[in-house]
Parts: structure tokens; C-alpha cells; sequence
């Protein structure tokens, strides 16, 4: 009897220390995931443009201090292109951004980044899922977790973006959307449906070609709670 139960402790010792530990997730002072609009709306001149904005702000002084002041723990941040419901990709996965050096090697990697998303719906709400998935659980913790949204159309694919949105906020996620003005009441539509929890906001912009100025301002209020001056 006592080998028997000396050789089921044995057994259940050798199971236990043969699962793989837990990896606890690593703390950071903002979790942000860039939601990046790629359908058919957005023609191949259109997406340059925009990955062009995005690698430009990563670079510019003013979001490497609005880094420095979000806190020593540094901004975890993760580019998605969306479409249709299911299509959406993770075009560059998480990177710390702590110093002007890490976030100027992210502006790199937006700038070389192809488009990763072949769809051609506007599946708003199936986006907001798909980037608070990646945020929680993940691997940081962050005191706020912000998903950045850029659309310049309403949905008429996947699920309602109201009912997403609200997923997200009860899990702690902000919404906050950069929103290229081409349809008339489109900011209010954006406001009702997409945006939401703490602070959120939508930037609103003319077109592509102002888009470089909106995402300075919306990604400093985003990092660090500072206007542009």
C-alpha cells in the first residue's frame, strides 16, 4: 500500500512540474492597439498615405515626449488591418516603446509594413473585437488599454460596432477613433456606435492628406492626456 501511494505521489509530482508555468504578464503603462481601416474605401494611394502618417508621428519629437511623460513602464503598441468580419491581421505585432529610439524603430516598421488585409467590407464592430482580444489577456497589463480606430465609412459588414464597444469598455477598454471625414454626419455616427469608455474621443480629419497632423494630436492625447501646441 505505501508503495502505491508513494508511486501516485510520484506520478502527480512529475505531471505537475511538467506543465508549463504561468508567464505573468509584464506591466506597462499603456496598452494600445492601432486599428488601421484597409477596405475597399481605402485605395492603395489611400493606405500609403496612411501608413506614411503613422510612421511620421512615430518619429516626431512631440510623441517621444509624450512617451517620456506617460510614465517610466513605456506604451505596448500592436498594428492591426481590418476589413470584412474575420479578415482582420496583425500587421506588427506588440513592441515596448519606452525612448525616442524605440518608437522611431516602430515608425520604421509601420513605413516597411505591406498590407495585410485582402477585404473589402467595413466591419467595424468585428475590429474592436478583434484588438481587445489581443489586449486582454495578453501579454501586459497596462493602466489604461486603448484601441485606436481609423474608419472613414459606417459599417455594413459583421457585427454591430455598438454592441463590440461595449464588450470592450466592461473589460476596462477605451475607443477612441480617427475618423477621415468623406460622408456627412459621419462624426456623430462614430460618436454613437464606435467610441467609448474613459475619456474617449473621435479626431476628426478632411481626408488622407491631413492624416499625419490627426494622428499627432490624437496619439499625444492617447500616450499622455497633453495637447498639441
Amino acid at each position: 500500500m505505501l508503495r502505491r501511494i508513494l508511486a501516485a505521489l510520484a506520478a502527480a509530482l512529475a505531471f505537475t512540474f511538467a506543465q508549463p508555468m504561468p508567464v505573468a504578464a509584464t506591466p506597462i503603462d499603456l496598452v494600445l492597439v492601432l486599428a488601421v481601416d484597409v477596405s475597399a474605401n481605402v485605395d492603395s494611394v489611400d493606405f500609403q498615405v496612411q501608413m506614411d502618417g503613422y510612421s511620421a508621428v512615430f518619429r516626431s519629437p512631440k510623441v517621444h515626449a509624450a512617451n517620456t511623460a506617460a510614465g517610466h513602464r513605456g506604451v505596448a503598441v500592436a498594428t492591426v488591418h481590418w476589413s470584412d468580419a474575420g479578415a482582420a491581421k496583425v500587421a506588427i505585432t506588440w513592441r515596448v516603446l519606452r525612448d525616442a529610439a524605440s518608437a522611431q524603430s516602430y515608425g520604421e516598421l509601420v513605413a516597411g509594413t505591406a498590407r495585410q488585409c485582402a477585404g473589402h467590407l467595413t466591419a467595424i464592430g468585428s475590429a474592436i473585437d478583434f484588438a481587445a482580444d489581443m489586449i486582454e489577456p495578453g501579454l501586459y497589463t497596462g493602466r489604461r488599454k486603448v484601441i485606436d480606430v481609423s474608419g472613414d465609412g459606417r459599417l455594413n459588414h459583421g457585427v454591430p460596432p455598438a454592441e463590440a464597444r461595449d464588450r470592450a469598455v466592461a473589460r476596462g477598454i477605451t475607443i477612441n477613433d480617427l475618423l477621415i471625414f468623406r460622408v456627412a454626419r459621419l462624426d456623430a455616427y462614430y460618436r454613437d456606435n464606435v467610441v467609448g469608455g474613459d475619456n474617449a474621443f473621435v479626431e476628426t480629419i478632411k481626408g488622407f492628406r491631413d492624416l499625419a497632423e490627426g494622428i499627432l494630436r490624437k496619439l499625444i492625447l492617447e500616450i499622455s492626456s497633453e495637447t498639441v501646441s
